[in-house]
């Protein structure tokens, strides 16, 4: 094809490579590229490298979409209008390093390309020509079925490669085709053979492998049975010798002095790895020097040191919040049924959320959990010379802002002393079945959420889980229904006190009606009485 289209969001960060073709030259081309949400951490605290980059993209967009040189000034203010989307950046990003490695693989070819709007297309010598492209790792770039290489993939039927019906042995283990079998089907069927080999199938020369999965002397590959198969797959020649097969062999060498015979390039001594690979010169000594490396310890004493600081912020963010008060410094109570039905939705969801503000201000059981938590991280062991030593020892102390509740800071330079000079006790601080931070760190929070026991942990005791019996075996439902209750009491005290005063006013209404009677009939009475006197 002359042009190819693709997509550059189908990428992934980090290295991709597409298998290019131009006449008989074949070429696998590498990339870097980033995904589509590779910029949306730009604003993050340390990643000013990002944020500069995405910043750079935004503005060769701007100057693209107005027309403008390289010389011509952007203010700030334009391109803070500008709208410029973290997959737009991620699309240009891509489509530029495709673009600069693809010219950078074929400059020696006279072979140039040009990869814009979502279009790639080639020239050589100035004139266009027709190339072919598959992607072969990382993303797809979404290359369009019609427009990538005319190179077989793992959806090809073997009919197209001449083959239709048969089978065939690998390490005495039955392979069967049919005309509807592809690569894939056919990769899939050798490596749950039995016949403990692997094989693969590679685009960018076309062509299959097989690999014995256990390696050494004696871990050889046996093909036999119809060749016209075999030979089609490229695994033999037409005489049935298999095509470009090495023996396996072991691994020889030494390690002070002690020669070794290996079935891997990979051999342990004394817990340290050795691994042989196409680095080591043959008949060359190498001298190693090997030492206890902390870097992963150390990440992850960094990581709870951050979790923790962020704990504090969760935590404190909610207990330290007050209940929200409205300008006449009236709460934001509950809405009641009839409430709601006079406001709109908004309204609601607005007050509702207010109403939910403060809800464990200054709670005692949250805020008896964290100071357990602080006094376990200031806790020390004691090492075998009678000396403490603390998070404090290695460099691990509270922050002087007192307002942060206690957040941990690290110095960098004490820790890596404290892990040169004193790993053990760095290990015993944080492993000790006793009087460890991670022990104590653990019992807290057992006694707050405990969920197995008898005497359920704090936090369960008083709100329970979601879900589960402990839902409505806590203190804060069982006062609310000490409430719900009440409510329902006084609410049919209340209705037997309405049944009775209507009665008692029903029976006053009637007798008022009967009197009013009577007077009218004592008033007439006497009124004719009158009369006849």
């Amino acid at each position: 094809a002359k042009s190819v289209t693709f997509s550059g969001l189908s990428v992934v960060t980090g290295e991709n490579s597409v298998a290019v073709q131009v006449g008989d030259t074949l070429k696998n081309v590498k990339y870097n590229g980033v995904s589509s949400t590779y910029y949306a951490s730009k604003d993050k605290a340390g990643n000013e490298a990002i944020l500069a980059e995405y910043n750079s993209l935004k503005e060769a967009a701007y100057r693209r979409e107005n027309y403008l040189s390289s010389e011509a000034t952007v203010s700030k203010e334009k391109l803070d209008g500008y709208t410029y989307s973290i997959e737009q950046a991620a699309k240009d990003k891509n489509t530029a390093e495709l673009n600069k490695a693809l010219n950078s693989a074929f400059a020696s070819e006279g072979v140039t390309f040009t990869a814009k709007d979502g279009t790639i297309t080639a020239k050589k010598n100035g004139v266009s020509t027709e190339f072919a492209m598959t992607a072969t790792s990382g993303g797809t770039l979404s290359i369009a079925k019609g427009n990538a290489s005319n190179k077989f993939s793992d959806s090809t039927l073997l009919s197209d490669l001449g083959i239709d019906e048969g089978s065939f042995t690998i390490n005495g283990k039955t392979i069967t085709v049919s005309k509807d079998s592809t690569i894939s089907s056919l990769i899939s069927d050798v490596n749950k053979s039995g016949a403990d080999v692997t094989m693969e199938f590679s685009a960018l020369t076309n062509s299959f492998t097989i690999k014995a999965n256990n390696m050494g002397t004696g871990e050889n590959i046996a093909i036999a049975g119809n060749e016209r198969i075999t030979n089609a797959l490229g695994l033999t020649t037409d005489g049935g010798s298999l095509v470009n097969y090495t023996a396996g062999q072991n691994a020889v060498f030494e390690i002070n002095g002690q020669e070794i015979y290996h079935n891997s390039n990979s051999y342990t001594m004394d817990g340290t790895t050795f691994t042989i690979d196409e680095s080591i010169e043959l008949g060359k000594e190498y001298t190693v020097n090997i030492a206890k490396s902390y870097d992963d310890v150390k990440t992850l004493i960094k990581d709870f040191v951050k979790d923790y600081n962020q704990l504090i912020d969760d935590v404190y963010g909610h207990i330290g919040t007050a209940p929200k008060r409205d300008n006449k410094n009236n709460l934001y109570e509950p809405l009641t049924d009839a409430q709601k039905e006079e406001m709109s939705e908004d309204e609601v969801e607005k007050w509702e959320n207010f109403a939910k503000q403060g809800v464990i201000y200054n709670d005692s059981t949250v805020s008896g959990i964290m100071s357990k938590m602080r006094t376990a991280i200031y806790n020390s062991v004691t090492l075998e010379d009678g000396s403490t030593f603390s998070l404090y020892s290695m460099g691990i102390k509270t922050t002087s802002d007192y307002t942060a509740h206690g957040k941990l800071e690290i110095d960098e330079d004490a820790l890596d002393a404290a892990f040169n000079n004193n790993p053990e006790a760095v290990t015993k601080l944080f492993t000790d079945s006793e009087s460890g931070v991670m022990k104590q760190m653990k019992d807290i929070i057992d006694d707050a959420v405990r969920t197995t026991t008898n005497v359920k942990g704090s936090l369960i005791r008083k709100a329970g889980l979601k879900s589960g019996a402990t839902s409505t075996d806590n203190f804060i439902y069982k006062e609310m229904k000490k409430v719900n209750d009440r409510i329902k009491t006084l609410q049919d005290r209340y209705d037997s006190k309405e049944e009775y005063w209507w009665k008692v006013f029903t029976n006053l209404e009637s007798s008022m009606s009967k009197l009013n009677s009577q007077t009218a009939y004592l008033s007439s009475y006497l009124g004719g009485t009158g009369n006849y006197m």
